[in-house]
């Protein structure tokens, strides 16, 4: 039987500039608490056309799954260009 777990609450994001080398995950980024829904891209309404990267973060706690299960992440309302880290691995 699937089991669905909301994952709302407990997320941070940080911005940083759009270049070559911001593209691995921010080892020593300024995080900031934020609630889901969130748009980084229209949180600064004084700056929305900017060139910039949004990286958000979560730590999850669960159970391994046993051996005939599985753990499925599902992001509802993500932008077409989104890429997910699990574990540090795209």
């Amino acid at each position: 039987m699937a089991a669905k777990k909301l994952w709302n609450e407990g997320w941070e994001f940080c911005e940083q500039e759009l270049d070559e080398k911001n593209k691995q995950i921010p080892q020593n980024a300024l995080f900031q608490k934020v609630d889901i829904p969130h748009d980084y891209m229209i949180y600064d309404v004084h700056h929305l056309y900017r060139d910039s990267i949004g990286w958000y973060h979560k730590e999850f706690q669960m159970e391994k799954p046993g051996p005939e299960e599985e753990i499925c992440l599902r992001f509802d309302g993500v932008y077409m260009d989104t890429a997910v880290f699990v574990n540090g691995s795209l």
